[in-house]
């Protein structure tokens, strides 16, 4: 019989997969066993308590006002001067277009109740119905 130790360690996956094949093959039911020994109280401390008690200590001594300055230092000079995006270079001369938002149906929009909203072959100028606004 191969012992845990066996191969580097590969006795222990092809145990621990076998067990869970067993495992797999059998219906499964809970029961209650009972106490099977002693139940001791958990001794480690809230992490809720922890996180609290080391963000009052870090309020009391000043080091979280401290680091709150140092993320809005970080934020405002990240905002104020962002790091270039790859592949988009600066500009060698100004150059503009004009851009038409308007558009033209394809076929018959209706709306509720079978009324006609826009016939086909309609130009539709978005700007005359809402205005830009920035």
């Amino acid at each position: 019989m191969m012992s845990l130790r066996d191969v580097h360690g590969r006795s222990v996956i092809v145990a621990v997969w076998l067990a869970g094949l067993l495992e797999a093959a059998y219906p499964v039911s809970a029961k209650d066993l009972g106490v099977w020994g002693e139940v001791w109280p958990i001794e480690e401390s809230d992490v809720l308590v922890q996180v609290e008690t080391a963000l009052k200590y870090l309020e009391a001594s000043g080091e979280l006002a401290r680091m709150n300055e140092e993320a809005r230092a970080r934020a405002r000079e990240r905002l104020e001067a962002p790091p270039p995006v790859p592949g988009i270079l600066p500009a060698t001369e100004p150059r503009s277009w004009l851009y038409d938002p308007a558009i033209i149906v394809q076929e018959d929009v209706m709306g509720p109740g079978g009324s006609l909203i826009a016939a086909a072959g309609t130009r539709i100028e978005p700007l005359e119905h809402r205005p830009m606004t920035w």
